[in-house]
């Protein structure tokens, strides 16, 4: 009879079976949670555009008119980032030609965060610009121009 020694460790089929599985279950998880980042990561355009409608009612209080640019919020340009540095934040106001004082009065404004070419939300193609006007209407448009507010404002 032969002594029969007991095998210890895997075979090279057992390892590359596992392997198969792993790769399997990250093909469908990798999307999954790319998606998932892109989504938290929308709540740095929404809490700017947020922060900036706030500022303008504060504005409107003290002025009878909404600030005609970011400068005259506090900002230090018409165009700034998002907390995070994901959004580039820009504002236009109705009529165009006014001063943001009792004179020349803004009647009207749309704040717009699109995201920056550099960042990761470049390629969220769901919300490719977020935007909230004077009255409270909130916007968003996908990558084709179509709108796709109820995904991007949750």
């Amino acid at each position: 009879m032969k002594n029969l020694r007991s095998q210890q460790g895997f075979t090279l089929i057992e390892l590359m079976v596992v392997l198969l599985i792993v790769a399997i279950i990250a093909a469908f998880a990798y999307p999954s949670y790319i998606s998932s980042v892109q989504k938290s990561r929308r709540t740095d355009a929404i809490t700017s555009l947020n922060e900036i409608m706030h500022l303008q009612e504060e504005y409107f209080i003290r002025n009878r008119s909404y600030a005609k640019d970011l400068t005259q919020l506090g900002y230090s340009a018409n165009t700034i980032d998002s907390a995070n540095k994901d959004y580039a934040i820009t504002m236009t106001v109705e009529p165009s030609a006014c001063s943001g004082n009792n004179t020349q009065t803004c009647e009207a404004f749309e704040i717009s965060a699109q995201p920056k070419s550099t960042s990761t939300q470049a390629k969220d193609d769901t919300c490719q610009v977020m935007s909230i006007n004077s009255r409270g209407l909130k916007k968003s448009q996908n990558k084709e121009d179509e709108t796709s507010t109820a995904s991007c404002w949750r």
